[in-house]
């Protein structure tokens, strides 16, 4: 989608051209886009559910954890 969205360039001026677009695209978000993409949990090979279902775990202890550090405040 975005080596066909035309944008305007430094001379405030709206490119139509599908290179200069696709130049312009690689040059700014296409490896922020790339990495947002990727599955890394497929690369790395992170198939255990039971380390995904401990990891959740941990996180419904976040609001525990919170009122914790309040606590140590007062």
């Amino acid at each position: 989608m975005n080596f066909f969205s035309s944008y305007y360039n430094e001379n405030n001026k709206l490119v139509f051209d599908i290179q200069n677009i696709a130049l312009n695209y690689v040059k700014g978000w296409f490896f922020v886009d790339l990495i947002a993409f990727m599955p890394f949990e497929m690369i790395i090979g992170d198939f255990d559910t039971n380390q995904t279902y401990n990891k959740l775990f941990r996180l419904l202890r976040l609001p525990r954890l919170y009122s914790l550090t309040r606590i140590i405040k007062l």
